[in-house]
């Protein structure tokens, strides 16, 4: 139970809301993306495969993009492709500034 509440509360209520309505197959597993995913895809290549600031700019929390990357295969592989382009293409890592 407690391990249960503890992930509800890393997710928002509309993330949470959006997750609970996206289709499922019959075995109860995701069938669709989110609307977050493509960009956040994008955004880990152009950020040279940094996930806190490429969450940030799709919107959601990192530790949500954690937790469909591990419940999801397709996102997972998507997710392995975006970070093996941005060293492939040797772009440098993007770093959020510090707050001074």
């Amino acid at each position: 139970m407690l391990q249960a509440q503890s992930r509800e509360t890393l997710r928002s209520d509309a993330e949470a809301a959006a997750w609970r309505s996206q289709p499922r197959g019959k075995d109860g597993r995701f069938q669709g993306a989110e609307p977050w995913m493509d960009k956040f895809l994008e955004e880990l290549t152009a950020s040279g495969g940094n996930v806190h600031v490429s969450a940030e700019l799709a919107g959601v929390r990192r530790e949500w993009a954690y937790i469909c990357r591990g419940r999801l295969p397709e996102f997972r592989t998507k997710w392995n492709l975006a970070v093996a382009k941005a060293r492939e293409l040797r772009i440098p890592r993007r770093v959020r500034p510090r707050a001074n």
